[in-house]
């Protein structure tokens, strides 16, 4: 026989709290499991999601070598089994080109290769024209051709006719024969297969309007100067968010920080944090600095907008310094402490700002512990403990 007092003491009144069974965006479908399964360093098996409640934007830091690669990899495979799920990954580096082809996909490196984009698909759709003749005009202004209202006008004019053509006549190089102004046609031959940026935006297929997951290798294109990257850029941010229409979508960026001093990038990327939860798209930003987030003119969003962050092995951590960024994370110096203890490759720390405590992931042989979990085909039921952190 037991009391009830002695009960009480022996009774655990708190376990560890083993993540959401399924996918807690409302937007997804309500059979849809964890993203994947990790081993924590009790031993206690954890699911990981992305999402707190509708927000799937997450936050990844960490030193060189320290598993950022690895990580962005294992939540981009695990993402595909996501019904009707689609990826953009923005790469730099080639950290996802053996992904990206080990799962048939397309890489596309916009600084080496030539790359499937036809910015004049669409242009039988009016909005999408007067779009187009907008980036057009702001291409001609970076390689100094300055319309005046005429040459605008006959801009609209071979457009409307280059859009009565099929689909794959509707490349630039049409749209150069149609247009009778020198001026003009002058300036448009450079993004034709004559000039230098043919290569990036005159082709007669666009691999953005389908394709489910696709990569761009960045790190020639960066360095390749505003007349380069403005108009490649825009055009893809244009046509992804043409392609955010409801269906579950992940826009991964590896090196954060470098996209980030890109203005055009930076405030791309910001409007993308603000908007895309409406739009069931998540935005995962992977970064080696805290110090370049910290003194971002774009931190406060990320920090709102990233509710849940990953953060890496770091030797350094617990040095003065880097103990002071860490705590202006949010981070205690018990957490601190653990992130400068782990193992580079093969640990991480996981800290969801809705719920105080941060969960120390612990590794498996082979790499990060995280797996992936399968759908059965059958609605997994949500528990009350599965809703409430304990």
């Amino acid at each position: 026989m037991v009391n009830t007092q002695n009960l009480a003491d022996i009774l655990p009144l708190t376990s560890i709290w083993p993540g959401l069974a399924t996918n807690p965006c409302p937007y997804y479908s309500p059979e849809t499991p964890a993203l994947c399964y990790g081993a924590t360093s009790g031993s206690t098996p954890f699911r990981f999601n992305l999402h707190i409640s509708d927000t799937g934007h997450t936050a990844i830091f960490g030193p060189t070598g320290g598993g950022k690669s690895v990580a962005l990899g294992t939540i981009t495979a695990n993402f595909r089994a996501v019904p009707e799920g689609q990826i953009f990954f923005f790469d730099k580096g080639y950290s996802a080109f053996v992904l990206t082809k080990a799962l048939g996909r397309q890489h596309l490196d916009l600084g080496e290769e030539e790359v499937p984009l036809q910015p004049l698909a669409r242009i039988d759709d009016e909005t999408d024209r007067m779009k187009l003749q907008t980036r057009l005009e702001d291409g001609l202004e970076l390689h100094e051709v300055h319309l005046i209202p005429t040459q605008r006008k006959a801009l609209w004019r071979a457009l409307t006719l280059v859009a009565e053509a099929p689909p794959e006549q509707r490349t630039i190089s049409n749209l150069v024969t149609k247009v009778q102004d020198h001026a003009l046609r002058d300036g448009l031959g450079a993004f034709s297969l004559a000039g230098p940026l043919g290569r990036f935006l005159d082709a007669d297929h666009d691999v953005l309007l389908a394709g489910s997951f696709v990569t761009f290798e960045l790190e020639t294109l960066i360095a390749m100067g505003p007349k380069v990257i403005v108009p490649v850029i825009t055009y893809q941010f244009h046509r992804i968010d043409q392609r955010l229409d409801g269906r579950p979508t992940l826009i991964i960026l590896d090196e954060a920080c470098i996209m980030l001093a890109q203005s055009l990038f930076g405030a791309k990327i910001e409007e993308w944090l603000r908007t895309l939860r409406k739009k069931n798209a998540a935005v995962v930003l992977a970064t080696q600095s805290l110090s370049e987030i910290a003194n971002s003119p774009h931190r406060d969003v990320i920090l709102e907008s990233c509710r849940t962050r990953l953060y890496l092995p770091n030797p350094e951590a617990t040095n003065a310094a880097s103990r002071e960024l860490y705590h202006r994370f949010g981070l205690s110096d018990r957490q601190i402490e653990i992130i400068g203890r782990g193992h580079p490759q093969a640990a991480l720390l996981l800290r969801l700002t809705s719920r105080p405590p941060a969960l120390p992931v612990r590794p498996r042989s082979g790499g990060i512990g995280l797996y992936r979990c399968r759908c059965q085909g059958r609605p997994v039921a949500r528990t009350p403990a599965d809703q409430t952190a304990r």
